[in-house]
């Protein structure tokens, strides 16, 4: 009896460690919203080189498994706004990797 019990101790200990090293490798492959918001701040950097303080970025919605994020230059806010709007759109690839698309705002 006591054989038994052990050896339906050790697999349901083998199961519960092989189901949590699955959730876990669920949870690391599916992007954090941080993470996500570092890409696009570093394309923002990169592509516009402007200070942080010169935007916003807002998670808007997913469009074809992509990520997507409003990126809102704060002058384009002014009253009369700029002749030249400088916000945009940008999808990001599904593990938030890099910045597949932009769009301009009309």
């Amino acid at each position: 009896m006591r054989t038994l019990f052990r050896t339906i101790t050790a697999a349901s200990l083998a199961l519960a460690v092989s189901f949590g090293s699955m959730s876990s490798q669920r949870s690391d492959s599916a992007a954090e919203p941080d993470a996500c918001r570092s890409v696009v701040k570093h394309y923002i950097e990169e592509t516009r080189g402007w200070a942080v303080s010169q935007y916003t970025v807002k998670e808007e919605a997913v469009e074809v498994g992509l990520p997507g994020y409003e990126v809102m230059f704060l002058d384009d806010l002014t009253v009369p706004p700029p002749k030249e709007l400088l916000s945009f759109h940008v999808d990001l690839d599904p593990a938030c990797t890099r910045v597949v698309r932009e769009l301009g705002y009309q």
